[in-house]
């Protein structure tokens, strides 16, 4: 447990450090003065000033901050935000948005040529490595139901004999003709299970002789070329996957559709401590997956995200720059929305992962 809530606390400082660096870089690149770099949201906690600009440490550790002179509008420094071009200033509030996406394209690329485990094909057994058996869902008023065969748990081995492949397992009920069989079983969370179930002796069209789904996984490794295009693929269906998430979430305001599943920093932090357990593989992936959602969101144009202060400076460039204290004012009410937003989903989490919080409370009692 502890370990899970380390890894998450070192996650998000990941991600955030990296988001907040790509300002720092760009802003520092292109000659503006920053005048702070900041994880976390204030009271300050510690600081150090370093060739002019301070590196602090702050309590709230949701976030992070660049500071730059003239980001309120005021052009009385030499190196204020406000005196380069706007394609300048462009370049450095977008710079965190790309930092993120390439973090987590690296990271995929790593997971992919490291190994990923995933459903295989036919094809891909045997050039695959750790290949098991796993049961994808147990289908109902079958003999795998009745006999309390857990969903996702891998099959280990049937009447004693190992089982690694798919028509290993298969051949095993067909010469079974209705006969009991003892499947040993290791669950998600570990657990050996010796399990008995009978096969039909006509399987039925829809579920067979057993009555569950199967899927062959196992881990494949990929040239750094195959990786890319395996990464670059995987980026593409993440990025969609969240842009059609914020689309369901704005139509749902209507009742059309249902509320989309969606995870606030505790759900995340749950999701982390469940995935410790996995191994660092699936940790790297979460990672890459958490920085591209952050990349995704933080482009929305919404006041106070990178996205919204990109949106008014493209309508001060092409229509009517609005003054800096209406700006200002209206980054502020989009600040505390999201901050509104960012506590109901809070709140829901607790609901959803109340155990876990009963778990993290016990740490420290």
């Amino acid at each position: 447990m502890l370990l899970g809530i380390l890894a998450f606390i070192a996650i998000l400082a990941l991600v955030v450090l990296i988001h907040e660096g790509g300002h720092l870089l760009a802003a520092k690149r292109a000659g503006m003065e920053v005048t702070e770099f900041g994880f976390g949201f204030p009271p300050r906690l510690m600081g150090i000033t370093w060739r002019g600009t301070l590196y602090s440490l702050n309590l709230i550790p949701l976030g992070g901050f660049v500071k730059i002179e003239g980001e309120d509008g005021s052009l009385d420094h030499p190196r204020s935000f406000g005196r380069f071009p706007v394609l300048i200033r462009i370049g450095v509030v977008a710079a965190g948005v790309c930092m993120n996406f390439l973090l987590g394209f690296i990271l995929l690329v790593m997971v992919a040529t490291i190994g990923v485990t995933t459903a295989l094909t036919s094809d891909e057994v045997p050039r695959a490595r750790d290949v098991k058996v796993v049961i994808a869902e147990v289908l109902p008023d079958s003999p795998a139901f009745r006999a309390g065969i857990p969903a996702e748990a891998t099959i280990l081995a049937v009447d004693g004999t190992p089982v690694s492949k798919l028509t290993e397992f298969t051949s095993q009920v067909a010469e079974a003709h209705g006969t009991p069989l003892m499947l040993t079983l290791e669950t998600i969370e570990g657990e050996i299970l010796e399990v008995g179930v009978t096969p039909r002796v006509a399987p039925d069209t829809d579920q067979g002789s057993v009555g569950i789904m199967l899927l062959q996984v196992g881990r494949l490794r990929y040239s750094f070329p195959e990786a890319l295009k395996v990464a670059l693929a995987e980026t593409w269906f993440a990025v969609t996957l969240i842009f059609r998430t914020v689309g369901q979430a704005l139509v749902s305001i209507t009742g059309a559709v249902p509320v989309p599943d969606v995870r606030g920093p505790l759900g995340v932090a749950a999701l982390t401590v469940e995935l410790t357990h996995q191994g660092i593989i699936p940790l790297i992936r979460f990672t890459a997956i958490l920085s591209l959602n952050l990349a995704v969101l933080n482009f929305l144009p919404i006041p106070a995200l990178d996205g919204g202060r990109i949106f008014f400076l493209l309508i001060g460039r092409f229509v009517k720059r609005l003054s800096s204290q209406l700006e200002a004012k209206i980054h502020t009410v989009g600040f505390v929305l999201l901050l509104l937003l960012m506590l109901l989903v809070t709140l829901r989490d607790l609901t959803a992962f109340s155990g876990l919080v009963e778990r993290i409370r016990g740490l420290f009692t």
